[in-house]
């Protein structure tokens, strides 16, 4: 960088003669610069003269008055510096950019809630070309994960495991993303499964039905009997399996029915379960 200034020199007779001031200075080339980095600035005198710095800014770190200065670069791409030259008094400020990493990835999961034994998939987005991928698990190079939880700690019911990610782009500098994944160990019984013990099917719209109602349960079987042990009902489905209070087509009167229920929960448990339930009209 050659900066010209006008020096002014007069004679005793009066005679004005221009001379012209150079600042000759360089900026080392740093490449590509990380975020977060701290590194050394060298702004090169290449005239040898005796100059004086002063750097702007609050993230110069030391040697503020100097031609190479520590920096915390923060994500600030521009920096300035004030240059005298210490003999002639003349002045100038030089402002320059540095190249930045632009690496900010990102992490995703369709849910943040998985049932043991269920599969989840977890992604990295905004992945540079040329990165290298480490995930929290072992796995590396590759943009996305599937966990598949066996165990809770301790058998409890939920537990949160946090699963991360740092991604390397060539110039070296890194970014870390991680989730939270909340993992289910389901009871799959009377805990977790709800089963009403009357319904009143009036088409009114509320309780118009028998189901049992969780958010774990994959298929039902469900059987209804009358109290002389006649099969009313029988179905096999996923958790909408529900009877309307009818038999072939017809409404059965209030009382008292058996039901037998047999549950596959997202875990893979079974549970079967059998009491009575009441029509109330």
């Amino acid at each position: 960088m050659l900066l010209q200034l006008m020096l002014i020199t007069v004679s005793d007779t009066a005679e004005i003669k221009l001379n012209e001031y150079l600042f000759d200075l360089s900026f080392e080339d740093l490449g590509v610069v990380c975020k977060d980095d701290t590194i050394t600035f060298t702004l090169n005198n290449n005239l040898n003269t005796n100059l004086s710095y002063n750097w702007l800014g609050d993230n110069i770190l030391s040697g503020g008055d100097t031609n190479t200065p520590v920096v915390a670069i923060n994500n600030i791409s521009e920096y300035s510096v004030e240059v005298t030259d210490n003999d002639y008094g003349c002045d100038t400020t030089l402002t320059f950019e540095i190249e930045l990493s632009d690496i900010d990835v990102d992490i995703y999961a369709d849910t943040l809630e998985v049932v043991i034994t269920n599969s989840l998939t977890i992604e990295v987005l905004n992945v540079p070309d040329n990165s290298t991928i480490n995930w929290s698990t072992g796995k590396t190079n590759t943009k996305s994960i599937t966990i598949t939880p066996d165990s809770t700690t301790d058998d409890i019911v939920k537990e949160v495991r946090t699963y991360c990610v740092t991604v390397t782009d060539e110039y070296g500098c890194s970014d870390e993303e991680c989730i939270e994944i909340t993992i289910i160990n389901p009871a799959c019984d009377e805990s977790d499964i709800f089963i009403p013990n009357a319904f009143s099917p009036n088409g009114d719209g509320q309780n118009d039905i028998f189901i049992p109602r969780s958010f774990y349960i994959t298929t039902i079987d469900m059987e209804i009997y009358d109290r002389w042990g006649e099969l009313l009902y029988k179905a096999s489905g996923d958790d909408t399996i529900h009877w309307d209070g009818t038999y072939k087509n017809k409404e059965l009167p209030p009382d008292s029915y058996t039901y037998r229920i047999h549950v596959v929960c997202d875990d893979k448990e079974n549970w079967t379960h059998s009491s009575n339930v009441s029509i109330i009209k």
